[in-house]
């Protein structure tokens, strides 16, 4: 239920369904995740969840920890940092509101920021006489974008080299931005502020960037690595080079003069023209969503070499062979550093339906 206090940040109670809410730009919605807390038994469970949640929003990571009796590690706990924590936010009021058993509470609290207030609820347990936070952590999932990094708040965070876009990670409660952009590498919305608050139904919030504009600097790191990908592919001496290249022949050639040849061999690339290359945010590919290269001035590249023509004569040749980028696009990551991925725009020069040579098809 939303607050009822004009510019509140949007509130969630429990429910008994799972809800997985994909964010575009501005989040609409408000995740939850059961907590158990940790304390000696000098606190008891409202003053758990202060202390906690105190610790929170002043950055003190280790002393919000200290409350936890199962802390997150590796990659999950990569935003369980001062620079992933807001610090527009604070503690209004912490309440006990019921017991289970004599070991077991749940604690209401209620945080306040620039845009209003939000509440949730802990559930706090006594073991071995302290209380314990148990999973006191919203959890956030970034499915693949076009960017290879991750940003909560002023913290960002390469993806795993093995990301498959299913990656989870672990948030403190309290108020986050995502995304935004990065100077000289990408410009792009952040989303709007978020309530991440504990639930008695775990929900995973979605998170996914507005559009992104890549900046100036990115597109001449992306022509430069399209420039090497093509000297490169022009070192092989085969029909259809191989690693995703950007040009190919099928086998035969069409001469100037009309003439078929095959029987290929002695064959030399060379590049005649670069192309002149920009980017441009491609959502298209659900499970694969990255930068599409819009092609300003074509390039090409010269291929010779020897065969046999249409009437069964020894022939040289040199012909001019197109530049096709459609089957390639790119990611960035938060250096700006550009990587080329394969796309299935144009065929698959190794199976031999890929051809920027022939002159009749």
């Amino acid at each position: 239920m939303e607050s009822s206090r004009p510019g509140a940040l949007p509130v969630r109670e429990p429910r008994r369904r799972f809800v997985a809410p994909i964010v575009f730009g501005l989040i609409g919605a408000v995740v939850a995740v059961w907590i158990t807390v940790a304390v000696a038994t000098s606190r008891d469970p409202e003053e758990t969840v202060e202390a906690y949640l105190s610790a929170i929003a002043e950055k003190d990571v280790d002393g919000a920890l200290e409350f936890v009796s199962d802390v997150p590690y590796g990659d999950t706990a990569a935003f369980l940092t001062p620079d992933a924590i807001s610090d527009d936010w604070w503690v209004v009021s912490v309440t006990e509101v019921g017991r289970e058993y004599s070991s077991s509470a749940r604690v209401k609290a209620v945080i306040a920021g620039p845009g209003g207030t939000a509440e949730g609820e802990f559930e706090v347990n006594e073991y071995d006489d302290e209380w314990t936070l148990w999973d006191p952590f919203v959890t956030v999932r970034f499915p693949a974008s076009p960017v290879s990094y991750v940003r909560v708040n002023d913290k960002v965070v390469p993806k795993p080299a093995d990301s498959n876009g299913f990656e989870s990670y672990d948030l403190f409660p309290g108020i986050y931005r995502f995304y935004g952009s990065v100077p000289g590498v990408v410009d792009t919305q952040r989303t709007g502020a978020v309530a991440a608050f504990p639930s008695e139904d775990p929900d995973e919030i979605l998170v996914v960037p507005s559009t992104l504009t890549p900046a100036k600097d990115t597109v001449e790191r992306l022509r430069k690595a399209v420039d090497e990908r093509i000297d490169e592919c022009a070192t092989f001496t085969t029909p259809a080079p191989y690693g995703d290249c950007p040009f190919a022949t099928d086998g035969d050639i069409d001469t100037p003069d009309g003439k078929r040849v095959s029987d290929l061999h002695g064959l030399t690339w060379k590049v005649s023209t670069y192309p002149v290359v920009t980017m441009t945010d491609d959502r298209s590919q659900e499970f694969s969503p990255a930068f599409a290269l819009s092609v300003t001035s074509p390039g090409s590249v010269a291929l010779s070499g020897s065969g046999e023509d249409t009437d069964g004569n020894p022939t040289t040749f040199t012909v001019n062979c197109e530049i096709d980028l459609t089957g390639l696009r790119a990611t960035v990551d938060a250096r700006g550093e550009v990587e080329l991925t394969p796309f299935a725009g144009s065929g698959d020069p190794n199976l031999g339906d890929f051809d920027t040579c022939r002159r009749d098809t």
